[in-house]
C-alpha cells in the first residue's frame, strides 16, 4: 500500500509502520500511543484525511503520544483484537493497555473532546479479547 498522504505522514512525522506482533513493545515503550489503522485509501478515501489530521492532534494535545501505522498484511489481525471493524479508525493505548477508538474522520472540535476523553480514562482489557468471530467489513 503506497500513498502518498500516508507515506508523507509516516515520513515526515517518523511514524512506523507497525506489524500486528510489534503492537505491544511498541505501545509499552511509550506513555501514550495512537495506532492508525488507515485500510487501504483506494477503498477509505478518508484515510488521506486521517493522515493529515493526526500529526496536528498529537501536536494539539498536552500528552507524550507516539503514533504508528498498521501494516496493511496485519490489518485484520489488529482489527480482531481491537474489535474495530472500520477504516480509518485510531485506537488509543497507554502503555499498552486499551483506552479506546475514534472511528472516521470527525470535526476538529470532536476529535480534540474525544482524544482527551480517551487519554482521561481508565485502561481496559482489549476488545476482541472474547472468543466471539470479528466480521471485517
Amino acid at each position: 500500500m503506497s500513498n502518498i498522504h500516508l507515506d508523507a505522514m509516516r515520513q515526515r512525522h517518523h511514524y512506523p509502520l507497525l506489524r500486528a506482533e510489534k503492537i505491544d513493545a511498541f505501545s509499552q515503550a511509550n506513555t501514550h500511543s495512537i495506532l492508525f489503522l488507515a485500510g487501504d485509501p483506494a477503498r477509505f478515501p478518508e484515510a488521506n484525511d486521517v493522515a493529515m489530521i493526526l500529526p496536528e492532534l498529537i501536536s494539539a494535545l498536552d500528552a507524550d503520544i507516539q503514533a504508528a501505522l498498521i501494516a496493511p498484511e496485519h490489518l485484520r489481525d489488529v482489527q480482531q483484537r481491537y474489535r474495530c471493524t472500520i477504516c480509518p479508525s485510531l485506537v488509543f493505548l497507554r502503555a499498552g493497555a486499551y483506552l479506546g477508538v475514534i472511528s472516521h474522520v470527525q470535526n476538529w472540535v470532536d476529535y480534540l473532546e474525544q482524544s482527551q476523553r480517551l487519554l482521561a480514562n481508565s485502561p481496559k482489557p482489549d476488545p476482541g479479547d472474547d472468543t466471539q468471530p470479528l466480521t471485517v467489513q
